[in-house]
């Protein structure tokens, strides 16, 4: 019997961290926005459908990469949801990740 998905959460700044990125990639070539969304996508689907693939890397944030992009996807699980806190590039400061 197949797994029940977790219900996704995006908190706002993880929603403003893919609006950012979208926009930047979007300046640097046109469709590679588009390109970023669907990678993230999918990517959120697999987490939401086993969420506990992914290492955690602080405490119990959780990181998903976002290859061939250098982001990463942080998230924590809780009961049945995933709570997206960030997804930032991985040069980025670990204290934007770390606060959600």
């Amino acid at each position: 019997m197949p797994s029940k998905k977790a219900r996704l959460f995006i908190t706002d700044e993880a929603d403003q961290n893919i609006a950012d990125t979208y926009s930047w990639y979007e300046d640097q070539q046109v469709g590679l926005g588009d390109r970023f969304r669907e990678v993230l996508r999918g990517k959120l689907d697999v987490v939401t459908s086993n969420p506990l693939l992914y290492q955690n890397v602080h405490g119990s944030i959780r990181r998903c990469k976002l290859s061939p992009f250098p982001y990463g996807i942080y998230f924590r699980v809780k009961s049945n949801e995933v709570r997206v806190l960030s997804v930032v590039g991985f040069k980025r400061h670990p204290k934007r990740w770390k606060g959600g």
